[in-house]
């Protein structure tokens, strides 16, 4: 009789598992669709700001106006890449990520980074430099967005923690 018992207590069990997991399912699936979601209605005004910055670039303008656009330009971009990062954590999860693989220019992409992050340094009296080694190609083959974070992340993450008067 004991071994009926507890056959039952483990069909229960089992029963109580398998709702947990459809849950859990569930919940990840509303997840997934909220962050697309999400990212979607983020994803159009910044579209607008990137769109109406180009415009406004191709007009006759000040240099100190120029260069105020170029950097809403950059860090739209960069906005647009973190919500980018975002929805990819989800395909990740969901695995339907892929990685991208297009030619690049690795040093201007750099270039461009650490221009966006120069001002924040200054500004916390940090020296902010780098250098290629000679063996360093100009162009490479990969997911631009992916390295770009990974750098963003990086200057981030040494600027938070960057003593005044500091370089990195």
């Amino acid at each position: 009789m004991e071994e009926v018992k507890e056959s039952v207590g483990d069909v229960k069990e089992i029963e109580r598992l398998k709702e947990l997991l459809h849950k859990a399912d569930l919940e990840k699936r509303a997840k997934t669709a909220f962050i697309a979601s999400l990212s979607y209605e983020v994803r159009t005004p910044i579209n607008a700001i990137l769109g109406m910055t180009s415009l406004l670039l191709n007009q006759k303008l000040s240099p100190k106006v120029e260069a105020m656009l170029e950097i809403i330009r950059k860090n739209s971009t960069n906005l647009m890449e973190t919500v980018n990062n975002v929805l990819d954590l989800s395909n990740l999860e969901s695995g339907k990520l892929t990685l991208e693989e297009h030619s690049f220019n690795f040093k201007t992409a750099l270039k461009d980074i650490f221009s966006l992050y120069q001002s924040r340094a200054e500004k916390k009296r940090v020296g902010l430099s780098y250098d290629f080694d000679l063996s360093v190609p100009n162009w490479i083959i990969g997911d631009s967005s992916r390295l770009s974070q990974v750098f963003v992340n990086l200057l981030n993450t040494l600027l938070d923690t960057a003593k005044e008067e500091g370089f990195i």
